[in-house]
């Protein structure tokens, strides 16, 4: 088996409240006095304090913008090509941070036999993974693979494929970096899935470090995985690309469709894992 040995986060510099973001968008997402009033209150009902950014576009104190064009009587989004640009660096940068404050004391970058890296706000090739390469001086032969545009799901199916190799490989140190910059896909058409991504989403990085059982760092001992596909709600989350960055979709439904479901899950679960059901 294998054993989750450390685990890091970082988040970009740029930090702002969620009525500071509130304060910058509300000029594309409401046009009239009533639509200002239900999209403040949407933010208020959020439960999100605090996000951080890799632009500054959304501190209204910040002339400064990168996805945004800011006129004197209009203000524009800018197209995928330049907001792709944006994350190319800012998700190595990102990538960089959470890395090193995920390795153990004693443990250096070469010591890494595997890197495993997830993201779906961001593409290029050569990818992330050779840019992380290059930037830590990693082997030259390490093994590596990127787990692109899956959204949700995607770090799971990170971890899982980190646990395959560690759980084979007795000496493996298997790195999964995840890095999302959900800011840089800002749409300022007002529909509801936008107003709603816009509200939720924002910028960060994980890491975790995934190591043999035998290992002797101390940590979380993976078993493992189990997953099921669920066809009902393929329309109401989705992830598309436009010319004008990604356009998210995320309706309503989503919370009925889990709970409609996730008791049928769970007790799938339980049965293979040879676990009692809890009511």
């Amino acid at each position: 088996m294998s054993k989750i040995t450390s685990i890091a986060t970082a988040v970009p510099k740029y930090k702002q409240s969620q009525m500071q973001i509130y304060d910058v968008v509300k000029s594309f997402h409401a046009n009239t006095v009533d639509e200002d009033r239900v999209l403040r209150f949407m933010y208020k009902s959020s439960g999100i304090d605090t996000r951080y950014a890799a632009v500054p576009d959304f501190n209204i104190e910040n002339d400064r913008s990168e996805i945004l064009i800011k006129n004197e009587n209009s203000c524009n989004t800018k197209n995928l090509e330049e907001r792709l640009n944006v994350y190319d660096s800012a998700a190595l940068e990102l990538s960089i941070d959470v890395i090193n404050k995920c390795l153990p004391d004693g443990m250096f970058p070469t010591d890494i036999t595997h890197l495993i890296t997830v993201s779906c706000t961001g593409m290029q090739a050569p990818g992330l993974d050779l840019a992380i390469i290059r930037q830590l001086g990693l082997k030259p032969n390490i093994y590596r693979t990127s787990v692109n545009f899956m959204g949700c799901y995607a770090a799971i199916h990170g971890l899982k494929h980190a646990h395959y190799i560690a759980a084979n490989e007795q000496d493996a140190k298997v790195l999964v970096v995840c890095v999302e910059l959900c800011t840089l896909h800002f749409q300022k058409n007002k529909t509801i899935d936008n107003i709603t991504s816009t509200i939720i989403f924002g910028d960060g990085a994980a890491a975790v470090l995934i190591e043999n059982s035998a290992s002797k760092r101390t940590g979380w001992e993976i078993k493992d995985f189990y997953s099921e596909i669920n066809f009902e709600g393929i329309d109401d989350m989705a992830w598309k690309i436009s010319a004008d960055g990604f356009l998210m979709t995320l309706t309503s439904n989503v919370p009925d469709i889990l709970e409609k479901n996730v008791m049928q899950l769970y007790k799938t679960l339980c049965s293979i894992m040879g676990l009692i059901v809890m009511k």
